[in-house]
C-alpha cells in the first residue's frame, strides 16, 4: 500500500477512535478496507457500524450483503437487503443489490423487475443501471446487459467498479480486446483497485498472455 493510502487509512482509523459510537465513521473505514481487498476487516467495520446504530445503518447493511454475495451466501445477502429495504423502501442502490441476490437464487423475473424498478425510481442513478447490467448478464441477456452497463458509465464515467461490469460482460461475449480496455480503464481510474488488477490477470491467462498476467 502506497504512502497516500496508508495516510488515508490512519485518518479513518483515527476518526473511528475519536467517534467510536459514530456508525458513519465505521462505515467509511469499512468501505476503504473493502475497496483494497481487506474483506475480513471490512466486515468487522460494517458489523460495528450496525451495532452502534442499533442495526439501522442501511449502507452498512447493504455493504455486508455485498460481502455475502462475494462469498456465495446469496440467501443471507437477500435477508440483509430485505431488512435494509424495510428501513428505506425506495433506496435504488439497495433495490439493485437485492435484484442481484435473487438473481443468483434463480428468481430471474423478480431480479430483473427489481433492477428496472431501481432505474425507474432514479433514472440518473449510475449504480442502479450498473446493477441492472449485472443481473441481465447473470440471466444471460448479454446484449441488454451491455447497454445498461454503458448507460451507467454515461452517467458516471469515472466509476472503476462500473468499468469492471462492462469488462466482465464483454469478456463473456469473447470481445477480449474491448474487455481489456474496460479493465485497464478501471485500473487507470483507481490504480490500487485490487479487483481491476485481478480481472486483467485472469483475462490475460485466458488469452494465453502469461507475461502480461504476471504484470497485471
Amino acid at each position: 500500500m502506497g504512502k497516500h493510502l496508508r495516510k488515508r487509512r490512519v485518518e479513518l482509523e483515527k476518526r473511528v477512535k475519536q467517534n467510536s459510537r459514530d456508525p458513519e465513521a465505521w462505515f467509511e473505514l469499512g468501505l476503504f478496507e473493502f475497496k483494497h481487498g481487506e474483506h475480513s476487516s471490512a466486515e468487522e467495520c460494517f458489523k460495528m457500524s450496525l451495532q452502534v446504530s442499533g442495526n439501522r445503518h442501511v449502507e452498512s447493511m447493504a455493504s455486508l450483503a455485498v460481502i455475502r454475495l462475494d462469498e456465495g451466501r446469496y440467501k443471507d445477502a437477500e435477508q440483509l437487503l430485505r431488512k435494509a429495504l424495510s428501513l428505506e423502501p425506495d433506496y435504488p442502490d439497495v433495490i439493485g443489490l437485492l435484484s442481484t441476490a435473487v438473481c443468483y437464487l434463480k428468481k430471474y423475473d423478480e431480479s430483473v423487475a427489481l433492477a428496472k424498478k431501481a432505474t425507474e425510481i432514479d433514472p440518473e442513478n449510475a449504480s442502479a443501471w450498473n446493477q441492472l447490467a449485472i443481473v441481465l448478464e447473470i440471466a444471460g441477456d448479454l446484449a441488454s446487459g451491455e447497454k445498461a452497463a454503458r448507460r451507467s458509465l454515461g452517467i458516471d464515467p469515472k466509476n472503476s467498479d462500473h468499468w469492471i461490469t462492462l469488462g466482465t460482460n464483454l469478456e463473456k461475449q469473447e470481445r477480449f480486446g474491448e474487455a481489456e480496455d474496460a479493465y485497464k480503464t478501471s485500473v487507470r481510474i483507481e490504480p490500487h483497485f485490487a479487483l481491476g488488477h485481478k480481472c486483467l490477470e485472469q483475462l490475460y491467462l485466458k488469452m494465453g498472455r502469461f507475461e502480461d498476467a504476471q504484470l497485471a
